[in-house]
Formats: structure tokens, C-alpha cells, sequence
């Protein structure tokens, strides 16, 4: 079974400014998983049918060329998981806001090495923590 990826705009959630964040739905086994793009448009500039947004708004190229991307990273992130033989909606969600366990990991090294010269002894207790992470990981 295939992986489906939609766009649309969340009309129940404009901000103060009318607003709306789109939302790539990502539908797989029958299983539905939300991830926000981070764009937010009005609703009179998107185009339900072709999940885009319209001419009207003077950066349409931009932004579609954004959800473009966007789109494309999820298929990656699917062909990925199908390789290894672990998809599912949630899989490929975590993969498309790179929250996986080697980000994590990554990013604790970086954080290590701004603190070490701040406070020895913070870094040593995040140190012993990260490492604890790891050994139940």
C-alpha cells in the first residue's frame, strides 16, 4: 500500500491576523499523521482543488515552491522507510521534522561542546545523562 500526501488549510485555527496554517496530511495503512509546514496563508488564497496556493497572493511562487519541497521530502522519507521495511504515517512524520534518535544524538554532541567551555560541571552532568540516553536507547 502506497503512501498519500495532501495539503490543506486549517480553517479552525486562524491567528489574529486571519491566517490559517497548512498542514501536510500524511495518510498511510489507513492511518492519518498531521505535520505543520510552518506557512500560514488567508483562506481566499488557497486553491482546495490543486492543494496550492493561488495567483492572488503576491508570493505564490515562493510558497509553492516551498510546499513543493516539502512534499518531495515526504516521498523521500517514505522510499527510505520502505528500503528498511519500517513505514508507517508516523514513521514518516518523524523522519519529514527530523526527530530521530541520530538528531538527537547530534544535537546533544553540539550542545556538549558549547557548554564544556561555559560550566565543567554542567557539562558534566549532561555528559552522564546523554550517556545514560544512549545506554537505554
Amino acid at each position: 500500500m502506497a503512501a498519500t500526501f495532501k495539503f490543506y488549510l486549517r480553517e479552525d485555527r486562524p491567528n489574529s491576523k486571519g491566517e490559517c496554517p497548512i498542514v501536510l496530511k500524511i495518510t498511510y495503512n489507513r492511518k492519518r499523521k498531521y505535520s505543520s509546514t510552518g506557512l500560514r496563508i488567508k483562506p481566499r488564497h488557497w486553491h482546495e482543488d490543486n492543494q496550492r496556493v493561488r495567483r492572488s497572493h503576491r508570493q505564490y511562487v515562493k510558497l509553492n515552491d516551498t510546499l513543493d519541497i516539502i512534499e518531495e521530502e515526504a516521498k523521500g522519507a517514505y522510499r527510505d522507510l520502505r528500503v528498511q521495511q519500517t513505514v508507517s504515517a508516523d514513521g514518516i512524520k518523524r523522519r519529514i521534522e527530523n526527530s530521530s534518535t541520530e538528531n538527537f544524538f547530534e544535537l546533544a554532541k553540539e550542545y556538549q561542546r558549547e557548554i564544556k567551555s561555559k560550566s565543567f560541571y554542567t557539562w558534566k552532568q549532561n555528559r552522564v545523562a546523554i550517556n545514560k540516553v544512549k545506554k537505554f536507547h
